[in-house]
This record gives structure tokens, C-alpha cells and sequence, in this order.
């Protein structure tokens, strides 16, 4: 079997949460407390976390 046979769904739309890296940018701070305020969290998935959260619900972006 593909590996690509077994998604059930593709995400045209990710984003790496934390870089792997560059220093966290206290530029972004304010967009940070909206993002903290919309997902009710303010922790950040890693690439890792993420990549892991996509295999586990069978979806690739």
C-alpha cells in the first residue's frame, strides 16, 4: 500500500507553531494573546506535536 492511500483528508492550510529555529519574536505578541484568547490555551504545538496530530487523524498537509 502508498502511504498516501490511507489519508482520509488533506489540510491545504498548516502552520509550523513554533520554529525549530528562530527565538521566540516578542514582535508577536499581541497576535499571540488572540491567538491564546480564540484557542482558549496558550501552548504552542511543536513541528513534532503537529506532525504527530496529522498521522494520528490520517490527513497530510
Amino acid at each position: 500500500m502508498r502511504p498516501h492511500e490511507d489519508l482520509i483528508a488533506i489540510d491545504i492550510h498548516a502552520h509550523a507553531e513554533v520554529s525549530c529555529r528562530n527565538p521566540f519574536d516578542s514582535y508577536g505578541k499581541e497576535y499571540d494573546r488572540a491567538v491564546d484568547k480564540y484557542f482558549g490555551s496558550n501552548l504552542r504545538p511543536t513541528i513534532d506535536e503537529t506532525v504527530a496530530h496529522y498521522r494520528e487523524k490520517k490527513s497530510a498537509w
